[in-house]
């Protein structure tokens, strides 16, 4: 939100970002019945950046794009889907 009064508490295994609304199909595509999807699974058309977020400390690398993240006290967790 905009106002900064609510945050997301929990862990993100992957996070991509589109140039372009997707189509309620592409999201349940994506949504994979709970099962996060891997980089080469996922839609790429108009994606921007994806980032599998599995670097424990440092940069956080851009499979896709040029958008590489720092780590600025982010945490890190195992993933077991």
């Amino acid at each position: 939100r905009g106002d900064d009064s609510d945050y997301y508490d929990g862990l993100m295994a992957f996070v991509a970002v589109w140039n372009a609304t997707l189509s309620t199909a592409e999201i349940a595509d994506l949504y994979n019945s709970g099962t996060p999807l891997e980089y080469a699974d996922t839609l790429q058309t108009n994606m921007v950046s994806f980032w599998a977020l599995d670097e424990e400390s440092g940069t956080r690398y851009d499979s896709h794009g040029t958008n590489n993240l720092t780590d600025h006290s982010v945490g890190f967790d195992t993933w077991t889907p």
